[in-house]
């Protein structure tokens, strides 16, 4: 069986998702979202009485 350069390209991108996807879950697992602009920050709108 033959591999080409562009099936080993696309296993190296699906790998690099991979982990990319792995390295996000982590980071939301453990609740560094550094990603989340807000800080935390939680915004009401409108007035619902509290």
């Amino acid at each position: 069986m033959q591999h080409s350069s562009t099936q080993d390209t696309l296993v190296g991108l699906f790998v690099a998702a991979g982990i990319a996807g792995l390295f996000f879950l982590a980071l939301q697992v453990s609740n560094l979202n550094w990603l989340d602009e807000s800080h935390g920050t939680i915004i009401r709108h409108g007035n619902d009485g509290c």
